[in-house]
C-alpha cells in the first residue's frame, strides 16, 4: 500500500469513527429529551450538527489507538 492509499484509508477511518461519535451524540441527546417530556427532531439535530464537527473528536480518538498501537509494537521488539 502507498502513501496516498495509507492516508485514503486513514481519512476514511475517521470520517467513519466522526460519523459513529456523531450517532452517540444524537442518541444522548434524544434521550435527554425525552427524560425531559421535550420533542426530539433528528432531522433538525442533524442539520446543526454537522459531520464535520466530529472530526476533532475523531482524530483524538485515532491518535489515542495510534500511540497504543505504537507503544505496543516497541514493547515487543524490546
Amino acid at each position: 500500500m502507498n502513501d496516498f492509499e495509507q492516508r485514503l484509508l486513514a481519512t476514511a477511518q475517521v470520517r467513519a469513527l466522526a460519523v459513529e461519535i456523531r450517532e452517540e451524540a444524537a442518541e444522548a441527546a434524544e434521550r435527554i429529551a425525552s427524560k425531559t417530556a421535550q420533542t426530539f427532531n433528528r432531522i433538525a439535530w442533524n442539520a446543526s450538527n454537522p459531520v464535520i464537527d466530529f472530526v476533532p473528536r475523531a482524530l483524538d480518538e485515532f491518535m489515542k489507538v495510534s500511540d497504543i498501537i505504537r507503544s505496543h509494537a516497541v514493547t515487543q521488539s524490546a
